[in-house]
């Protein structure tokens, strides 16, 4: 294998670990959101059963 070839794997490889890992931001992003949305309707669940208590 020449040391191009060499090179441009190395460059093939690394574009698909940044694509894999844009594509991993984008679901823990997604997966963030959804928790502190959770967050916040559990605590306003919370607040509603005290009042009903």
């Amino acid at each position: 294998m020449s040391a191009e070839q060499a090179s441009a794997d190395l460059a093939t490889r690394l574009e698909a670990l940044e694509s894999r890992l844009a594509y991993q931001e984008h679901w823990l992003d997604t997966l963030d959101e959804a928790v502190a949305t959770q967050e916040r309707r559990l605590a306003r669940l919370e607040r509603i059963n005290d009042l009903m208590q």
